[in-house]
């Protein structure tokens, strides 16, 4: 079962993505009508190549693709490293159908699960399609790898690594795109914005170990 952590720092950006995807369909146009056909999909299984599959954290799929073009992982318990090892795998094992990996990583201290702690990090992954000896090929590109957008105290790291910025072709397979027209927007959500996620959960956290808030 998830963590209370796990969840409300998966849901912040999530709902952030919501809301500029909607921004867009406003828009009109090939943006809007691409922007239209992108929602999140939690709990898919995503099929790989060895007919295996793996279930991300949540995703977000376009209405005519076969896999999400968005993964987006929360690294919280399990280490960084082993939520890495797993988005390189959603582009890798399905040709790059999996265009964006996210993996969100909140620190955690395993000899003390209520740390205070709000350290967090970043790590993106984005398939990037290349010939070898002639044949197609997908590898993966490092857009950032544990790059630190808040730290133990709460404080915003001005990194711009650790941004997050999705082009809305991300959101889909690139035969989709090509059938698109013109999408060329962006959804971007900042390290400051990220870091200000990671302190609410921390406080909310926090204050359901402590046995606090409001109630009847």
């Amino acid at each position: 079962m998830a963590s209370p952590e796990h969840e409300a720092l998966l849901t912040r950006p999530v709902k952030e993505i919501h809301r500029q995807l909607d921004q867009l369909t406003h828009i009109g146009g090939s943006v809007g009508a691409f922007a239209e056909m992108i929602h999140e999909t939690r709990s898919i299984r995503v099929h790989l190549d060895n007919h295996s599959y793996l279930v991300p954290d949540t995703s977000f799929s376009h209405d005519e693709a076969k896999a999400p073009g968005v993964v987006i992982e929360v690294a919280y318990p399990q280490p960084e490293a082993n939520a890495a090892a797993k988005a390189k795998r959603y582009l890798l094992e399905t040709k790059g159908n999996v265009r964006v990996a996210i993996v969100l990583n909140l620190a955690y201290d395993k000899n003390n699960a209520e740390s205070s702690s709000t350290a967090a990090s970043l790590t993106m992954f984005r398939a990037r399609f290349i010939t070898q000896n002639g044949t197609p090929a997908v590898e993966v590109e490092e857009v950032a790898r544990d790059e630190e957008f808040c730290n133990r105290d709460g404080e915003a790291v001005a990194n711009p690594k650790a941004d997050i910025r999705l082009k809305l072709e991300d959101f889909a397979p690139r035969a989709i795109v090509a059938e698109s027209g013109n999408i060329d927007a962006e959804i971007f959500i900042s390290a400051q914005t990220l870091c200000s996620y990671a302190v609410q959960v921390r406080k909310w956290a926090r204050m359901l170990h402590e046995g606090k808030g409001k109630g009847e």
